[in-house]
C-alpha cells in the first residue's frame, strides 16, 4: 500500500513539473523595441497594424508568427483620439517597448 502511494506521488510531482515547462512555452519572451505601423479611422479606432520589421529602431529579431502576435495585440489594445485632419483614415507609426515578465 505505501509503495504504491509514493509511486501517485512520485507521478503527481513529475506531472506538476511538466506543467511549468508547458506555461512557459506560451509566453513571449522578447525584450526590446518594435515599430508598428497603425491605419485608425476618423474616429480614432484601430482598422489595421503593421509591424515594421526592417526599421532601424526595431530591436527584435521577430518571426512572422510573432510578427502576427504583435499586429494582433496592438490592434485589441490601442485606440487612439480622433484625427483632427478630418479624413476618413491616418496612418500613425508607434514605437512599442516589450519587456520580459
Amino acid at each position: 500500500m505505501i509503495p504504491q502511494i509514493l509511486m501517485y506521488l512520485m507521478i503527481a510531482i513529475y506531472f506538476g513539473s511538466l506543467w511549468k515547462i508547458f506555461e512557459k512555452a506560451g509566453r513571449k519572451s522578447w525584450e526590446g523595441f518594435v515599430m508598428v505601423q497603425f491605419i485608425i479611422d476618423a474616429s480614432g479606432n484601430v482598422i489595421s497594424t503593421k509591424v515594421l520589421k526592417g526599421h532601424s529602431k526595431t530591436t527584435i529579431n521577430l518571426t512572422s508568427s510573432d510578427q502576427i502576435f504583435i499586429e494582433n495585440d496592438c490592434r485589441k489594445k490601442f485606440k487612439f483620439t480622433p484625427t483632427s485632419t478630418g479624413s476618413i483614415k491616418d496612418r500613425l507609426v508607434k514605437r512599442i517597448q516589450y519587456i520580459k515578465k
